[in-house]
């Protein structure tokens, strides 16, 4: 049951946000922020921090600058430098807030409230048309919500503002296996895998796994679930050992074989 293995991997995935973090809900939930693999490019997630704790180059960006001596413009220079600090600091503080309101609409996901987590993530974007994390978490949300033209209409966006984010190329495989296409379901999650961090990469191969589980191809549900447990061994067999999908596979040899407690 796809639903099964979404709430597993919500579970696995706090560490990210205060526990708020990680995906693959159908059986296997999409918030992926679960094995902490924080990268440079738009395909990790922030978690949010204080103002106070800024990474070094931001951090020195916004240090007092070193007095100079004093020329006839002196006090002039001092009050624009003070003045952008001002400016800089304060939005920094609207990142941190909006950042903080993503990460709510994220934990209201998982907690399967859809529609609050979708109000959550239009307030991010009414103040931030740019914000692509947001557009993926409500267009996911959507997608469950029964509404999946919508829901991958806000996928889409978040793709088109950052091309690279493998959060949002692998809820697109995920909404198009929700609703049975598994074809291009498959052509998604293939796509995803070569940008996608350590998790989404993970699950990618375990959903394509579980779309031949359903079709009952023993050997290609093989190959693939392989792959996703060379990365993760202990959890990802204990979600496919009792993931509905694989019932079409299960007692195959091979599975049972790939599947066994170590």
């Amino acid at each position: 049951m796809m639903y099964k293995r979404q709430t597993i991997l919500i579970m696995t995935v706090a560490g990210a946000a205060a526990g708020l973090v990680g995906f693959r809900m159908i059986s296997r939930t999409h918030f992926r922020e679960q094995n902490n693999t924080q990268q440079s490019n738009p395909s990790s997630e922030s978690n949010g921090v204080s103002p106070s704790r800024l990474p070094g180059n931001l951090a020195a960006m916004l240090s007092p600058l070193p007095k100079q001596p004093q020329s006839d413009t002196g006090n002039t220079t001092e009050r624009n430098t003070q003045e952008l600090q001002k400016i800089l600091h304060q939005r920094v503080r609207i990142q941190w807030s909006l950042n903080q309101q993503y990460l709510l609409g994220k934990s209201l996901f998982f907690q399967h409230k859809y529609d609050s987590a979708i109000k959550a993530e239009n307030k991010v974007i009414e103040q931030s048309p740019e914000f692509y994390k947001a557009y993926n978490v409500k267009g996911i949300a959507l997608c469950y919500s029964g509404k999946y033209q919508e829901g991958m209409s806000s996928i889409e966006k978040a793709i088109s503002i950052a091309p690279n984010y493998d959060y949002a190329r692998f809820n697109k495989g995920l909404a198009l296996e929700l609703y049975g296409h598994y074809d291009q379901a498959l052509k998604v999650y293939h796509q995803t895998i070569p940008i996608a961090s350590h998790n989404w990469k993970m699950w990618s191969y375990y959903g394509i796994a579980a779309i031949y589980g359903r079709r009952g191809d023993v050997a290609d549900t093989v190959k693939y679930l392989r792959q996703a447990i060379a990365m993760d061994p202990k959890h990802v067999r204990s979600v496919a050992r009792t993931e509905s999908d694989f019932n079409k596979v299960r007692n195959s040899t091979q599975f049972q074989q790939l599947v066994k407690q170590r």
